[in-house]
Parts: C-alpha cells; structure tokens; sequence
C-alpha cells in the first residue's frame, strides 16, 4: 500500500487481503488493473495455461480483462481466437493479439460454425467465457473433445436450447474457478500481484483505461458498461 494520501481514499481491509503496491505503478493503473489483472493471472497460469499448439477462445476479447488474456496467452504461444460484440472493437483485439476476431451476432449457433470453420472442425481447447448465459452452450459446443469452458459457467438447469451444429459426442470440462479460490492464501496472493506488478511495468500487460467517471456520474459508467459499446476499464475518481 501506499502512504495516507492513498488509504484515505480506500476503505479498511484485512491485512491478509491487501498487498504494497509498487511505487513506480500509477493509481490509475493500480486502479484498472489489479482485479483484472490477477484474473488474468489465474486464468492462463493456473486454471488452463494454454501454450504453443493449443487455441483458445476468449470472449469479450476487446474489454478490459479479454485484452490482458489476449496478451498472455499469445505470449505463451498460443493461437487465440477472439470474439467482440461490434465490428468497431475488432481493432483493439488485433492489437493484442488475437490471431482471429469474430463479431458475435444474435444467432449463437452462427459463433459455433466459425469456430469451427477456423479450427479445421476440431475445436478449440479452452474457452475462457465472462459472458456466460449467451454465450455458454456455443461455447462448449465450440470446444474440442475433452476441451475446458472456463470462468463463467451458468448454474444448473435444463438445457433450453440444443445446438444445431453437428458435432460428434464428446466429453467437454466446464468448471467455474473464481479469484477468490485462487488468492485466498497471502503468499499466493502477493505472488500472483507480483507478477501482474512486473507484467505492467515491462509492458507485457498495458493498462487499457477506456473512461473516467466523477462519483456524480457512477450510473453513468454502469449504464455504458452495460451498453456494451466501451472498450477497455472504466474508472470511478473523486473530483474527475
């Protein structure tokens, strides 16, 4: 943590819960990236750490945590496929790196079909999903056999919709992990904020900052949020 002047704009915390912040990493960044980017982390490094030779998925792969999986899953090697809910968004993912970009449209069986064209038929090995109820059943029917649907997995439930895409029967492993299941010990939490600290400052992760919001105007960032046309993190600060 930083001296007074930043703890006066935090609220308490547990001691356990907190790490010391880098002095050389702005507010901002500490800001837009912290959550996001531990997220990152636990995703690529723990959950499914795709490397050279595999494909991955990344949904809402222009928003502020797919940017941070883009880039660390092409810097791990792998081929990553990204989707982006409007064609203006398509850039800020070919910016970091995804090999292809797909703009997701009403019809989920239509995302499955270009999965596959791209994979050859096989699929791909992981999805890494923070839309979920949308987007879940075209992503695993997008998954190779014994494949991994990753983050947000619907609660269970009776499948409404079955997928038209002809596949063959296979086993796919949807799985739910969250932050707190993979930060909950302090040495693996300050270890995990370690790296996202060193990852920001080498340039490996780039602190995307797509508005700032006045506390006045806190609905005003959640209704864009929502809106699905933002690019990158939206911040809340005093006096902006």
């Amino acid at each position: 943590m930083r001296g007074p002047r930043f703890l006066r704009r935090t609220r308490r915390a547990p001691a356990r819960a907190a790490v010391r912040v880098p002095d050389d990493i702005p507010d901002a960044g500490v800001a837009a990236s912290m959550l996001q980017g531990l997220t990152a982390h636990y995703l690529t490094e723990s959950n499914y750490p795709a490397t050279r030779g595999e494909t991955a998925l990344v949904l809402t792969a222009a928003g502020g945590l797919g940017q941070h999986l883009v880039r660390l899953l092409s810097r791990r090697g792998a081929r990553v496929i990204g989707t982006v809910s409007a064609p203006g968004k398509a850039a800020a993912a070919e910016a970091v790196g995804a090999r292809h970009v797909i703009v997701r449209g009403a019809d989920p069986d239509e995302l499955t079909r270009r999965v596959l064209d791209l994979t050859g038929g096989r699929g791909v090995d992981v999805v890494y999903d923070g839309i979920g109820k949308d987007t879940f059943e075209a992503g695993l029917a997008a998954l190779r056999p014994r494949g991994m649907s990753s983050w947000s997995v619907p609660p269970p439930g009776p499948r409404h919709r079955s997928t038209r895409v002809p596949r063959a029967p296979r086993l796919a492993l949807p799985h739910r992990p969250t932050l707190v299941d993979h930060a909950t010990d302090p040495e693996e939490l300050t270890a995990r904020a370690a790296d996202v600290f060193r990852w920001l400052r080498e340039g490996v992760l780039k602190t995307a900052i797509g508005g700032c919001y006045g506390f006045d105007r806190a609905g005003e960032a959640h209704a864009d949020l929502q809106s699905g046309t933002t690019t990158g993190k939206l911040l809340l600060q005093p006096g902006h």
